[in-house]
């Protein structure tokens, strides 16, 4: 399985990568830093550059999905602050122009069972 690691640049990614690695899976991570921690070890074969998630969420999720989107990855794992990633109201955070999504701050209630 292809998975990429939503930031590699801390140490729950690093340790991620070695598990998921070391269970046959072909991990990759994205980072805003190529000197990130995931960069050092051989079970991430590849770091891609996207913006910081917490300087421009939109700009970071826009950059993460045409990775996940060329790279032909089966997950994207969140692994750090990524897993609150912003939301357009009434869609789900692939759809339409990520930068639209700045316009409105107010999300529909989650619906649980």
């Amino acid at each position: 399985m292809r998975i990429l690691l939503s930031d590699g640049s801390g140490l729950t990614s690093r340790q991620c990568a070695t598990v998921l690695s070391r269970a046959g899976h072909q991990v990759e991570a994205l980072s805003p830093d190529p000197w990130c921690v995931c960069a050092f070890t051989r079970h991430v074969r590849r770091v891609h550059r996207v913006p910081a998630f917490g300087d421009d969420p939109f700009a970071w999720l826009e950059s993460a999905l045409a990775v996940y989107d060329e790279g032909g990855f089966d997950v994207l794992l969140p692994t750090q602050e990524q897993a609150c990633c912003p939301r357009r109201p009434g869609g789900c955070a692939g759809e339409g122009s990520p930068r639209r999504r700045r316009r409105s701050r107010r999300s529909p209630p989650c619906r649980t069972r």
